[in-house]
């Protein structure tokens, strides 16, 4: 008992903006979590957490932009390892498989939609929806993101195996040529190589050698 009391209070005394009232011991957090912490049966610590519903969407939403970031950024790097595939020089026919699509889910609101004017006398849409609506449609967008994401990674790696593969058997290091740096006297750092950008940079690095 006297070990439990002592985990106790040290895991207490780690928290922030602490103070009794009855037995409960609350604390803030952060901006987004209320927390309070409580001895239960068989001293047992449960922690009760609260949410406003604003930050709630605020990180749905933010969850959004950073899947779609990353979506994005894969794209890109699948649509950079195709160029090199469809070049002859590695074997390509300058034609590859398209590429997976998105077709990210539209964004419209389902609430009531009723024209207002504001205080200067310009004419507002406003939409009135259900809290529960948009957290839904933001929760299944991220879902189909994430989804996404996993399709774009398993094509991708592909692409990247065959690239390695293509590169070697043409005496090419298996991935880019990276930039190569120097450091002067100074201090200051020189860009002795600039980093390989396509396949005429890998022809032209692999001649320098």
């Amino acid at each position: 008992m006297k070990i439990k009391s002592i985990f106790l209070f040290v895991f207490l005394s780690h928290l922030a903006c602490v103070h009794e009232n009855e037995g409960l011991t609350e604390f803030v957090g952060s901006d987004v979590l209320e927390a309070s912490i409580q001895l239960a049966d068989k001293n047992e610590i449960i922690m009760k957490k609260e949410m406003g519903l604003t930050e709630i969407l605020e990180i749905e939403k933010f969850k959004k932009e950073k899947n779609l970031s990353e979506v994005n950024f894969l794209l890109y790097s699948l649509n950079d390892c195709r160029k090199y595939l469809m070049d002859p020089r590695l074997g390509g026919a300058s034609e590859v498989s398209d590429i997976p699509q998105i077709n990210m889910p539209e964004n419209e609101e389902e609430g009531r939609k009723e024209l207002i004017k504001n205080a200067e006398g310009e004419l507002k849409i406003r939409v009135t929806e259900k809290y529960s609506q948009i957290l839904a449609r933001e929760k299944s967008q991220n879902k189909f993101l994430n989804k996404r994401k996993e399709i774009i990674k398993k094509v991708l790696n592909r692409c990247k195996a065959r690239f390695s593969e293509a590169r070697v058997r043409i005496g090419l290091p298996a991935e880019k040529y990276p930039a190569k740096l120097e450091r002067t006297a100074t201090g200051s750092i020189t860009i002795i190589r600039r980093a390989e950008k396509n396949l005429d940079d890998a022809f032209e690095f692999q001649r320098m050698m």
